[in-house]
């Protein structure tokens, strides 16, 4: 009985528009910025009512874009947290895209809900290596300092220790296998 009737509830699911996350990578010290995998299909759902729902492949880079980034020393690379990911809005219509449009510039949003200002200053180093863009937009908001101070998992935070301050990482591991194949459950996901 249960395992039919979570059978039918999987199904039923998969017709409907449930967040599937982005299948987030690894970070580390070789890859500092938590990101998606690169060209995973994505939906996005507010609630479970189904509420501001999009779908998307992620680009070349694991991040909500319109297009794929690529090394430009005149893009405008946007830095933040869900406003700057935007997951409610399509990637055409983002602050960040617009703000591409309206410079003529090629745009780069690299932001990630629960973002911190430590984790910025870690994605403006990556940014400037990956893409060597001299120009960027970070967006600030009331809780960025205070979730700097505290280790997250797979983000950075500031490290206090003998009067000094500096920027640490707290390691996220690649998902095990287990765990990739319970996220591809709608019935996981919308529970």
């Amino acid at each position: 009985g249960f395992l039919c009737t979570a059978g039918l509830a999987e199904l039923i699911l998969r017709a409907l528009p449930v967040s599937t996350g982005y299948d987030l990578l690894a970070v580390d010290a070789h890859d500092p910025v938590l990101r998606g995998t690169p060209y995973a299909p994505y939906t996005y759902c507010r609630d479970w009512s189904f509420r501001l729902t999009n779908s998307g492949v992620l680009n070349n880079y694991g991040f909500r874009s319109s297009y794929d980034y690529v090394p430009a020393s005149d893009a405008i690379v946007v830095i933040g947290n869900s406003f700057v990911q935007a997951d409610a809005i399509e990637p055409r219509n983002t602050m960040t895209e617009l703000i591409g449009a309206a410079m003529r510039h090629p745009a780069y949003a690299i932001g990630v809900d629960g973002f911190s200002l430590a984790d910025y200053l870690a994605a403006a180093k990556w940014a400037h290596t990956q893409f060597g863009s001299h120009v960027l937009l970070v967006l600030l908001t009331t809780g960025d300092l205070s979730h700097s101070c505290t280790s997250r998992l797979g983000e950075h935070y500031l490290r206090f220790e003998d009067g000094n301050i500096s920027l640490d990482l707290t390691v996220r591991q690649a998902p095990s296998a287990f765990k990739r194949l319970i996220n591809k459950s709608k019935l996981f996901r919308y529970a």
